[in-house]
Formats: structure tokens, C-alpha cells, sequence
């Protein structure tokens, strides 16, 4: 704010008035408000130069003058403290009208003034002339600083008191008093050159005064709202500085944190952990962390200054070390389970093999390789819940029978592994029969009813069978491999021969991944016919596969297709297999169909089947009428939308499809009802079985009538006999498969 927008008679157009200049003008007009006693003197010094013209001239005027002055100078007293009774704040919205009232009796005041000595200078009296003349200028240069927030006023109130005095003194002495006239406008002059430049300091103390002040109220907001707490500690190494957040995060009264406490002095009484004395009080930066009774934790940062003070800052970090626990614990346990994981037993594998040999002589370290029985099983027809469910119950069965200081983790899938730092062979032994015998047979989950599962364990020991980690782990796998190909559900020690079986198996897997790059160099096809049981006739074969080894000689599907299952070949070889079928049923004479297997894992894993098919038929110019698949419901167990899908995008192309081995294992009317199978394939168990066992027979019986009550084919398989020939026609089949029709042979066979 300026004098220009308070009084009118100097008003011109000027900026809009923000809150900064409103805030700036308020105090400058509180400087006016503010110095009494310059204000006191100046008319005390009027009332002195009417009080001696009265004492020597008698002249009434100087009794008015005097009186005069008293109501002026009390008048603008009370005004002065009226506005300070209302403070600063409290005026801003009537600031023109408090600097209307002022400037009114400035302007009364140093007319009265310029007037009197105007009467004192005509009265051509020395004494009296040179007391106006000091009182009149000393007056008029103190109101060049006392008004400067108001330049213009202060300027008029100047002009209106030098102006009288420039006429009477021309109009009250000799010509020498024209000198003293001229003189008096050049201290106009001056004087008005005084006021502006006091003014513009003013107002510039004024602005910088606001802008400490609000950038220190930033800095209090600052420091009272951040999350941290702040303590700032002068070169005496005193508290300074400091905000609310300290007592809080420090669990202490807030009068506890006083400023004016020594280093040492806020260590004992402020912080949870006094030992933190020693940060606080050296010279150099450093960090440390305490714990408090309610569990948090706090890091406090220490940093000297350049001024020999330190700042010391204080953080609630108990999220960040929980948050970087959970990521640690995370990183080495099994999210299901929370057992440890493969990285932490390895870790704890290597370091006691690593602590073996400062052991005493005949210690060691075992390792206990663990793989569920039937799993998969409960995995693909009860749900993933349920095989959660038999995790879980796996990984407690593990930690109750595992000992003090065991190693207990999952490594993956459903297998586990223990490791025992000190235990003995024994020990190792008599942890896996508690283990075989806990966990095998029926186990209640929760569900409606108990599944059966069990569990097959391999044992490995360093330093007999190696003191490397990774070969220890593989060598307990081999002899879990040993338990599995045993029966299931036993354990067994590593042998040096299993070493040989693994490198065996290596070998056959990689000898099977170089004959499928080699386009099925080795493969071979061998077809079996399905008859119509009515006429005899040929009317399907199914494709059967072979390996001639180059070393190994003829193979049957047994020795290598579960190998190619349990490492992803079964895909490549599921391939050439369907390629191959085609090709071959292309050139049979009596144009019957070709049927081909395809294996659960490959179904599973291969979304491109379909395409394959296709590609298939359409290189051999073999016609989808002539060309089924067959699939067994372990295929349909995994509940797997996109398996469906597959099945469908086949029977749309023309495709039929059998569901073969029906009647094991995981049989379920609800698979027929899944998908619109175009065949039932009786499984040859219950054929050859069914001419002694009136069981068996009923099962045929009752397969065959499904299947011509959803009008879908029959095929009895396994009919070796002329009885069991009689029997399926009997019960109502219409194919049939067997040796008594035909054994596998060759495509070369076929003309």
C-alpha cells in the first residue's frame, strides 16, 4: 500500500492490491503509529515557541496557538492509541480511514506550525525569529523519516510547514532575508529528496522483513509437519533446533525435548538407547538403529556443519525392515509352505559340507530327497485345493518327524527335501520309515472324503557319496528314482549302480532327442487292427510305436515314452508319430482309418495340435474321415478348459475321437458327458478276465449297453480267445481288438 491510494487528493490509477502489499502497507502504516515520542516532542516544541511569544509579546493569538496545539497533539495521541489497541491485523480493512485520520492532523499540525512562525518571523523579534526558525526546520527534517511511509503526505506536511516560513520571511526582514527565502525551497527539495529515499528503504525493509517471515513460517510448517524428526545442535553442541516429531517417535514428553540440552544430555534423556551417545557427540557422519519396547525401530543420521554444529535426524523405519524381512523371507522360503526353499537349502548344504571336515571323524551330512505318491492324482481330480491341502499336511509331517537343527524345504512340484547337519545314517533311515509310514494310506484334508497318498524318499550321505552339493542333492534324487521304480512308497539308500542307471537314462534321453532331430531315425510304426465283431472285416488300426535302438535293439513304448513324458520329447515325438501314421494309412489299399495315441502330457502341453493335425492330413493327402485319435481320461483329470478346446477344434475338423482304457483307473461318467467321444474303448483287463468272472463280464455288459445307449462304438480290447470272441459279441460290443485278430506289425506289412 502507498499514501496515493489512501488520500484521494493524490489518487491515480495503480496495481490491483494483493495480499503481499496489503500485508506491507498495514505496517508500513503501523510505523506511523509507533513513534509517540517523536510525535510529542515535535508539538512540545510548538507549545515552547507560542509559550515565548506570549512571554514577550502578550499577544492573544500566541494564547490560541498554544491552546491550540494541546487539542491537536492529544487528539492525534489518542488516535495513535486507538490503533494500537486494534493492532495491525486488525486494521487492514479500515487502513484508509486510520490514514485519512493521521495525515488530517499532520496537515492541522504543521500548518499551525508553518503559520506561527510565519506571525513570529513578522514580528521581527531575534530571539523569537531564530526559536521558530530551529523549532520549524528540526521539525520539518523529522518528518522527512517519522512519515516516509506516506512520501506525498510527508512532503505536503513539509510544504504546508516551510512554505509560511519562506513568506514571512520575505515579507518580515531586510533583503538579506530573500537569501534565507531561497534557501528555505532548496530544503524543500532536500527534504522531499530525503522522504522518497526513505521510503523506498522503508518499504524495502518492510518487503525483506515479510519474506524472513513467511520463509520462516514455511520452515516451522516444515519442520512441524515432516515425517522425520529434526534436532539441530549449535557449535556449543546445544540443542537449537527441534520439532514436535522427536518426543513423539522418542516416546518421551514433549518438555522433555527443551532447547538448550547438551549432546550428551538429549542422548540420556531423549533417545530409547543412550549408547547412541557417542554418534551424536564425534565429528563425523554416521547412522545407527534403535530398538523401542513397542517393537519399532528407529535410524538416526548424524551430520557435523561447517559452523561446528551437527544435525541429527531421526526416521520410524520399523515398515522399511519389516517390509525388507518379508522380501527376505520370501526370497528363501516356499510362499505355500513356508518351508525353505531350494537357494536356502543349498546355502545350508554347502556350509555343513563345508564344516565337515573340522568335524569329528565318522560325522557327516544326509540328504533326504522326497517325492509324494499320487499327487498328480489328487492334483488332477480333486483340484489344486486339495493338493495345496496334501502340501501343507506334507510340509508338517516334515517339520514334527524332522530334528533340532534339520534343513526342511520344499524344492518345487511335490518335492521336498530334508537336510540333517549331524545326524546320523540311522537317523536318517529312521526319520524316512516315520515318514513312509505318516504319510502313506488314506490322509483326511478336509474334504469330503480322504485321499490316498504316500511318499518316496532317496538317501544320500557325505562324505560317502560326495562332498559336492549339487552331487549329493542329485544322488539322493537317484535313489529317490530307485524307490519309485521299486513300488512306491519305501525309501532307498544311494548305490554306486544308480549312478550307472542315471547315466543309463541321460543316455536313452539324448539318444532319443538325436533320432527326433534326425526326422525318427530308429522309429517305428506298428499297426494293430480293429474288426467289426459283425463281419471280420478291418475296419481301423491302431498305430503302436517302436524304437530300434542302434545299441539296445527293438524297444517297446514302455522303456522310452515315459522318459519323453518326464522331459518335454513326448511333444516332438507325439508329432512325428501323427506324421507318421498319416503317411503310412495313405497308402493302404483297403482305405481303412488309422488311430493314433496321443499321451496325456502331450495334450497337456502341445495348444498346437490341432494345426498339427491338419498339417498332417494335408501333406499325405490322408482324408480326416480315415484318421482318430484316442486319448485315456488322465487326460481330461487336469480340468483344463483349453484341453476341451483342442478335443473340440479336432471334432470339428472331422476328427473322431476314442477314449481309450475306460473302466481303470479314473473312470468317471462325467468325462462322457465332457465330450461327445465317438468311441469307448473297454479296457482288455476286464475282457480277458471276463470269461472266468462274472464281475468282469457284468463290467462289459455294462460298458457295452452305455455305449449303445449314447450311441457311441464299443471296442473290446485285449480278445485273445475264441470265448472271449463269443462273450463281447455276446455282450453287445461291436469292435473288437486283440491278438486273436492280429498282432502289431509293421507298415511294410501292410499292403
Amino acid at each position: 500500500m502507498s499514501d496515493l491510494s489512501l488520500w484521494p487528493i493524490f489518487r491515480r490509477p495503480s496495481p490491483a492490491r494483493t495480499a503481499v502489499s496489503d500485508e506491507v502497507a498495514a505496517a508500513l502504516l503501523a510505523t506511523l503509529f509507533t513513534r509517540t515520542a517523536s510525535l510529542v516532542l515535535s508539538g512540545a516544541a510548538g507549545l515552547v515557541v507560542s509559550i515565548a511569544v506570549f512571554a514577550r509579546t502578550g499577544s492573544p493569538w500566541a494564547v490560541a496557538w498554544s491552546v491550540a496545539d494541546v487539542i491537536v497533539l492529544a487528539g492525534r495521541l489518542i488516535l495513535i492509541r486507538s490503533f494500537q489497541r486494534e493492532g495491525e491485523t486488525g486494521i487492514r480493512k479500515d487502513d484508509r480511514l486510520w490514514a485519512r485520520a493521521y495525515m488530517i492532523g499532520g496537515i492541522i499540525s504543521s500548518t499551525m506550525l508553518g503559520v506561527g512562525c510565519f506571525f513570529c518571523l513578522l514580528l521581527q523579534d531575534q530571539t523569537i525569529s531564530l526559536l521558530s526558525l530551529t523549532v520549524v526546520t528540526g521539525t520539518a527534517g523529522g518528518l522527512s523519516s517519522r512519515n516516509a511511509a506516506l512520501p506525498r503526505f510527508a512532503t505536503l506536511q513539509i510544504i504546508l510547514m516551510l512554505l509560511p516560513v519562506a513568506a514571512g520571511a520575505a515579507l518580515g526582514g531586510d533583503r538579506w532575508y530573500l537569501f534565507l527565502t531561497a534557501e528555505i525551497f532548496f530544503y524543500i527539495w532536500a527534504l522531499a529528496s530525503i522522504v522518497d529515499r526513505n521510503h523506498r528503504h522503508l518499504e524495502g525493509l518492510m518487503l525483506a522483513e515479510r519474506a524472513n517471515a513467511a520463509l520462516a513460517a514455511r520452515f516451522d510448517a516444515a519442520l512441524t509437519n515432516m515425517p522425520l524428526g529434526l534436532c539441530m545442535f549449535d557449535a556449543d553442541g546445544r540443542l537449537a533446533v527441534v520439532n514436535g516429531r522427536v518426543a513423539g517417535l522418542c516416546n518421551v514428553a514433549p518438555e522433555a525435548v527443551r532447547l538448550g540440552l547438551t549432546a550428551r544430555e538429549f542422548a540420556r534423556e531423549v533417545l530409547p538407547d543412550a549408547t547412541h551417545e557417542a554418534l551424536l557427540t564425534c565429528r563425523d557422519v554416521g547412522t545407527g538403529e534403535m530398538a523401542l519396547a513397542d517393537g519399532r525401530t528407529l535410524q538416526m543420521s548424524h551430520h557435523p556443519m561447517d559452523d561446528g554444529g551437527s544435525i541429527a535426524i531421526i526416521e520410524d523405519v520399523s515398515e522399511r525392515r519389516r517390509a525388507e524381512a518379508r522380501v527376505l523371507y520370501m526370497a528363501r522360503h516356499d510362499p505355500l509352505t513356508g518351508l525353505s526353499n531350494r537357494s536356502r537349502l543349498m546355502s545350508g548344504l554347502v556350509a555343513s559340507l563345508a564344516a565337515l571336515p573340522d568335524r569329528p571323524a565318522g560325522a557327516g551330512v544326509t540328504v533326504l530327497y522326497l517325492d509324494l505318491d499320487g499327487f498328480k492324482t489328487v492334483n488332477d481330480s480333486l483340484g489344486h485345493a486339495a493338493g495345496d491341502a496334501l502340501l501343507k499336511l506334507m510340509a508338517d509331517r516334515l517339520t514334527e518327524a524332522a530334528g533340532e537343527g534339520d534343513i526342511v524345504a520344499r524344492l518345487g512340484g511335490d518335492e521336498f527335501a530334508v537336510v540333517q547337519p549331524g545326524g546320523t545314517l540311522e537317523a536318517a533311515v529312521d526319520l524316512a520309515q516315520r515318514l513312509v509310514m505318516s504319510l502313506g494310506g488314506p490322509q483326511d484334508l478336509g474334504l469330503e472324503r480322504e485321499v490316498r497318498s504316500g511318499v518316496s524318499i532317496g538317501i544320500a550321505r557325505a562324505p560317502d557319496h560326495g562332498m559336492d552339493a549339487d552331487a549329493l542333492l542329485a544322488r539322493a534324487d537317484m535313489a529317490l528314482y530307485a524307490a519309485k521304480a521299486a513300488g512306491k512308497g519305501r525309501y532307498r539308500l544311494f548305490e554306486p549302480e544308480m549312478d550307472i542307471q542315471a547315466i543309463a537314462r541321460r543316455a536313452l534321453e539324448q539318444d532319443l532327442r538325436d533320432a527326433l532331430l534326425a526326422d525318427g531315425a530308429g522309429l517305428l510304426l506298428h499297426y494293430q487292427p480293429i474288426v467289426d465283431l459283425a463281419t471280420g472285416r478291418v475296419v481301423a488300426r491302431e498305430a503302436l510305436i517302436r524304437w530300434d535302438h542302434p545299441l539296445l535293439g527293438l524297444l517297446p513304448p514302455v522303456r522310452f515314452i515315459p522318459l519323453a513324458e518326464d522331459t518335454g520329447l513326448i511333444v516332438p515325438l507325439g508329432q512325428w508319430v501323427v506324421e507318421q501314421a498319416c503317411r503310412d494309412a495313405a497308402r493302404w489299399t483297403d482305405r481303412v482309418s488309422v488311430a493314433v495315441n496321443i499321451s496325456p502330457a502331450q495334450l497337456g502341453v502341445d495348444r498346437d495340435l490341432p494345426q498339427i493335425v491338419a498339417a498332417a492330413l494335408a501333406a499325405s493327402g490322408l482324408p480326416v474321415a480315415r484318421f482318430e485319435i484316442e486319448i485315456t481320461e488322465s487326460a481330461l483329470l487336469r480340468d483344463d478348459p483349453r484341453t476341451l478346446s483342442q478335443l473340440h477344434l479336432l471334432a470339428t475338423a472331422g476328427v473322431a475321437v476314442a477314449l481309450d482304457d475306460f473302466g481303470t483307473g479314473f473312470s468317471s461318467l462325467v468325462h462322457l458327458r465332457a465330450f461327445p467321444f465317438d468311441k469307448i474303448k473297454i479296457d482288455g483287463s476286464f475282457v480277458r478276465d471276463a470269461t472266468e468272472r462274472a464281475d468282469c463280464a457284468a463290467i462289459v455288459r455294462a460298458l457295452a449297453d452305455l455305449g449303445t445307449r449314447l450311441a457311441v462304438a464299443t471296442v473290446a480290447e485285449g480278445i485273445e480267445t475264441e470265448a472271449q470272441l463269443a462273450l463281447v459279441r455276446r455282450e453287445g460290443c461291436r469292435l473288437g481288438q486283440g491278438w486273436l485278430f492280429g498282432r502289431p506289425e509293421p507298415a511294410s506289412a501292410i499292403l
